[in-house]
């Protein structure tokens, strides 16, 4: 749907639209390969030299085409990444790309930046409204129909609520 013509505008804005576009998911699942690479050469299972310079592939304008199509040839969600990679860098490095870790490792990874991405903008939308409320709040402080009165309206107009009373005289809707 966010990708859609016709209702990507009822279930997406152009931000979250751009943390979801492809080149945004490549390069978060670049940045859990070097990420990954960094951590392994913390503990000594690859090469500091090749961690470097697989760090450094985050310089370079990954040909999202190539990878694209290395993907359609190998049948597999992040073997064509992983052959480009490979190729940008020197013989040493290329072997420690994607060292030991899983299309699962990568991908979930990756889909928890992006959440974290997505949090973020709904929080910062919720702060807004939240600002927006308290000023409105505070300008018609005064205003003699309460909020709870337009909710019994809202509610009982729009969800043709019936109200009873149970046995304990509580009133449920």
């Amino acid at each position: 749907m966010i990708n859609s013509r016709i209702f990507a505008h009822q279930w997406t804005t152009s931000e979250s639209r751009e943390i979801f576009s492809e080149s945004a998911r490549v390069a978060r699942w670049l940045d859990v390969i070097i990420r990954l690479a960094q951590a392994q050469a913390e503990c000594g299972i690859i090469p500091a030299g090749a961690t470097n310079e697989i760090a450094k592939l985050s310089e370079v304008d990954l040909p999202i085409d190539e990878i694209a199509l290395r993907t359609r040839q190998t049948s597999h969600s992040t073997l064509g990444m992983i052959q480009v990679l490979r190729e940008l860098l020197s013989e040493q490095s290329a072997e420690y790309v994607y060292f030991g870790t899983t299309v699962q490792d990568i991908t979930d990874n990756s889909q928890i930046l992006e959440l974290r991405e997505v949090g973020m903008l709904l929080w910062r939308d919720l702060w807004l409204i939240e600002n927006d409320l308290l000023e409105m709040s505070a300008k018609h402080r005064t205003t003699y129909i309460g909020v709870l009165e337009i909710l019994c309206q809202f509610f009982n107009v729009q969800h043709n609520a019936v109200r009873r009373i149970d046995n304990d005289r509580q009133i449920r809707f």
